[in-house]
């Protein structure tokens, strides 16, 4: 009985699972084009985050973009460029059976 229920539950977290990876780290990044001759440096907010989503409808319908996490991050924040970057990809799919 317990080898069924290991089994079961080895079977269930196959079945729905998700990962994240690190794929990039950054100093600074930014998706606008700066002149940072500028010496007034300002900290506008501290741990933005931005995202990029894609929807999974059978097949894939797209690759998330990072600039465009970038961008969001930027949108949200109201700032110029970001310092210090961590770039995750993170997914969780139930597969159809």
């Amino acid at each position: 009985m317990r080898n069924h229920i290991f089994l079961l539950l080895s079977i269930f977290n196959v079945v729905i699972s998700g990962c994240s990876y690190n794929i990039a780290n950054f100093g600074h990044i930014s998706t606008k084009s700066l002149d940072l001759s500028n010496k007034n440096i300002e900290l506008v907010e501290s741990n933005a985050m931005g995202k990029d989503i894609e929807y999974i409808i059978i097949f894939p319908t797209s690759q998330p973009k990072i600039e465009d996490g970038i961008r969001d991050a930027l949108s949200k924040s109201d700032a110029d460029y970001l310092t210090n970057v961590s770039v995750e990809y993170r997914f969780f799919y139930i597969p159809y059976i």
